[in-house]
Formats: structure tokens, C-alpha cells, sequence
């Protein structure tokens, strides 16, 4: 099995070649670098909300991809408030779980 392994050997540089960040010259554009640290701002903030769902609700959003299942909801909600949606029934999904 080893045969199809990709080559896991680091590619080293030659320590001669990197340069000394302790230089002057390196030490000013640390310090003219502005540090962004974290997750980068919203342009609208979300609210933290408590909402109580029935079990269809979440079952049907987190469907066969649980996997940012909150983002489809409020998507899903957001358009209806916008009115780019209009509710229609769906058909129903089959249970997986009842085979």
C-alpha cells in the first residue's frame, strides 16, 4: 500500500537562506503591520434567540446534511421576511429511520 502514498518528506529550506527576522529592517515592518486577530466583524450583528421547534421543523432542515442546519433556517426565514418566498407545502419526506 505504500506504493501509492504521495511523498511525506518536508521540503527544508537551506537555514542559510532564511533571512534573520531579528534585522532591522525586518523588526520596522513588524511593527508597521497591523494585527487583525479573530473572526472578521459582521456587517449586521445576529441576535442570540431561544426558539422552541418541533421535531419535523429540524428534522426536515437538517434533512440528509445536519451540517449548518441553523444557517438554513435563518436563510429560509430571512427570505420569507423579505418576501422573495412564498410557503407552499411540500411534499412529504420519507423516514429513514422507520425501514
Amino acid at each position: 500500500m505504500t506504493e501509492n502514498k504521495a511523498n511525506m518528506t518536508p521540503n527544508w529550506a537551506d537555514p542559510d537562506e532564511i533571512p534573520d527576522l531579528s534585522a532591522p529592517e525586518w523588526v520596522e515592518k513588524f511593527k508597521s503591520v497591523k494585527v487583525k486577530r479573530g473572526r472578521p466583524l459582521a456587517t449586521s450583528k445576529k441576535v442570540l434567540q431561544t426558539l422552541r421547534l418541533d421535531p419535523e421543523v429540524i428534522d426536515y432542515f437538517k434533512g440528509d446534511d445536519p451540517k449548518n442546519w441553523l444557517t438554513r433556517i435563518n436563510s429560509t426565514l430571512s427570505q420569507l421576511a423579505r418576501g422573495e418566498v412564498v410557503l407552499t407545502p411540500k411534499a412529504k419526506r420519507k423516514n429513514k429511520k422507520a425501514a
